[in-house]
């Protein structure tokens, strides 16, 4: 009974969440095609719903991860994979916003390093670490380092932003989880449990380290070999 109450408590948050997340990039939408129709400057208006757009399709996106990863349904399609080819399309994918923060990126380490993964899970963890990275690094630089050793991959993705508290990197990839405040910040807090459950599907690890004020660290460990 317990276990039932505690599920439908977390059903009842995440869907006021979700509805919460929704409204916002919907009003944005609206917002801007209401500008376009009173013939005012048109870039801004396409950049806020190009903007928008992609911050909708990150949302549902978790949202159908969260369904298919709760029904025991995430199947992987294991295919050869370059992950420095990876990590240079989700930085080319994430330029705007990047660009937008006001960080800087640098990749550092092994330009090619070839291995057997779900290239599209590849990407999703990429693209939710170092999305995060740009959101709260506070414009400061960010670095990606890549290394193969001993038959495993890794990846490391630091940034010098605002940094986690000690008592929540206990809790930080648990669904629904925030490091910091909803209201201020956004997001449906699946990200991380997200990356965490397609890490673990392919026989990696990950790790964070962070202190407050000083920037977060994230460490992926991949087998080469799934």
């Amino acid at each position: 009974l317990r276990a039932a109450r505690a599920e439908i408590r977390a059903r009842e948050e995440f869907l006021a969440v979700a509805s919460h997340e929704l409204r916002g990039p919907i009003a944005a939408i609206r917002f801007a095609v209401e500008g376009m129709r009173s013939g005012q400057a048109m870039a801004r208006f396409l950049d806020i719903i190009d903007r928008e757009e992609h911050r909708l399709e990150r949302l549902v996106d978790e949202m159908v991860d969260l369904g298919h990863l709760r029904g025991g349904k995430l199947n992987l399609v294991i295919e050869p994979v370059d992950l420095g080819d990876v990590i240079r399309e989700a930085a080319a994918r994430l330029d705007v916003e990047r660009v937008r923060s006001g960080s800087t990126l640098e990749v550092r380490g092994d330009r090619r390093i070839a291995g057997h993964w779900d290239r599209m899970r590849l990407e999703q963890i990429v693209t939710n670490l170092l999305s995060n990275a740009i959101k709260f690094g506070n414009g400061k630089p960010i670095v990606i380092e890549l290394a193969a050793h001993d038959h495993r991959a890794r990846i490391t993705i630091t940034d010098r932003g605002i940094g986690i508290a000690p008592a929540k990197l206990r809790t930080i990839f648990d669904p629904f989880e925030r490091a910091v405040p909803e209201r201020q910040y956004g997001g449906l807090g699946l990200g991380l449990y997200i990356v965490r459950t397609i890490v673990a599907r392919l026989g990696g690890t990950i790790d964070v380290h962070s202190a407050v004020g000083s920037g977060t660290m994230f460490v992926v460990e991949l087998p080469l070999e799934v």
